[in-house]
């Protein structure tokens, strides 16, 4: 049995304050939309009258936040109904909201103030996107183009894989179009199943934030779709330059990043690596044949993964040699850490490992050489 302590059952004040703020909000019933579908559904962007003139619209909507274990607090639902840069999508299926989309518009900043907060000297409350791009990835051009940030996005669990989140990405890109938005944007704790959602919806990732988010455990990645020629301008010189450093990162700041969430985000990348020489070839093969030790081939074995990971070649290994070749080559995480990661008993049973995963690698190359 529960039983609150701090107030009296069934105490009024606590029921008042829970239906003000929305605090037991639900969705709607699974079994009012088990028949929903794309053809079915409607798309519209609601005002923020529509959303106070209607509780039981809001509360469905709210409730649907709620179900999809984002930290829904009092505060979002201010936000939603107090700022005038957002605006609120929803997908109805007879009458009933069965997916959400806010979206805040951002950008649109002068030369003077996008070159202030370049050099470090000013801060704003919002334009996450355009600020992080001239604050962390150096963009000078950005804080002029027009972005529209997508800060909550859900489907009904009920609905999923049935098109409804492609149908409202669609939407919201046609709209960024009609109103001249240069670029669609989100930021989101990264997350496989995430990336490769945003992905489908043409997405690219510019950039994974350095910190790891304090309830998450995870680095915030930051993803853009173009709407317009100068935001394609801009996102290709971003998504080269990602590609670029990418290497170097995941062997700097992202050198305990999740080996799956390493090649997830390698294979979203446009990645390069410099040809191997013959005598490059012939330290690999050497290596992986037992004839030569591992630090005498280690330089030319972080190359050689180099270019395994840009030619996605990978997931031709096992999870555990994918584990222990990212974290000792392309992280270059200290031996005794790899040894106690994947297991090993020493570092004779790792370098035994490595060299079965170099055979299995130099068996994909002859197109290479």
């Amino acid at each position: 049995m529960l039983k609150p302590i701090r107030w009296l059952e069934d105490d009024p004040l606590e029921a008042m304050s829970f239906d003000a703020l929305l605090l037991n909000a639900e969705p709607v019933e699974r079994h009012l939309i088990t028949g929903a579908c794309t053809e079915h559904c409607v798309i519209e962007q609601l005002d923020k009258q529509t959303l106070l003139d209607d509780e039981a619209m809001l509360q469905q909507l709210f409730g649907l936040m709620v179900l999809a274990h984002y930290r829904t607090r009092p505060s979002d639902l201010k936000m939603l109904l107090d700022r005038d840069d957002m605006s609120v999508y929803v997908v109805r299926y007879q009458g009933d909201i069965v997916g959400s989309a806010w979206v805040v518009d951002e950008g649109g900043l002068s030369v003077d103030l996008a070159k202030a907060i370049y050099r470090g000297e000013r801060r704003l409350a919002g334009h996450l996107l355009p600020q992080s791009l001239l604050v962390h990835a150096g963009l000078q051009s950005a804080g002029g183009l027009s972005y529209r940030r997508i800060i909550r996005i859900v489907i009904h669990p009920a609905l999923h894989r049935k098109g409804l989140a492609t149908s409202l990405m669609t939407r919201l890109a046609d709209d960024c179009r009609r109103d001249n938005i240069d670029l669609l944007g989100t930021s989101f704790s990264l997350d496989a199943d995430l990336l490769a959602f945003w992905r489908q919806a043409q997405f690219q990732p510019v950039r994974l934030g350095v910190q790891r988010d304090d309830v998450s455990g995870r680095h915030a990645l930051l993803m853009l779709r173009s709407n317009s020629e100068a935001g394609n301008n801009v996102l290709t010189a971003l998504t080269q330059r990602f590609a670029q450093q990418w290497q170097i990162l995941l062997s700097t700041q992202f050198s305990t990043l999740e080996t799956p969430l390493v090649l997830a985000l390698s294979k979203q990348s446009t990645l390069k690596s410099e040809p191997l020489s013959d005598w490059d070839w012939q330290d690999v093969d050497t290596f992986a044949h037992e004839a030569r030790s591992y630090e005498s081939c280690q330089v030319t074995l972080i190359q050689f993964m180099g270019m395994m990971l840009a030619k996605q070649c990978l997931d031709a290994l096992s999870e555990k040699q994918q584990q222990l070749v990212v974290m000792l080559l392309i992280q270059r995480q200290p031996l005794a850490t790899v040894i106690d990661k994947t297991g090993c008993s020493g570092k004779k049973e790792l370098i035994t490992a490595l060299r079965v995963a170099m055979r299995s690698l130099l068996a994909l190359c002859d197109d290479y050489k």
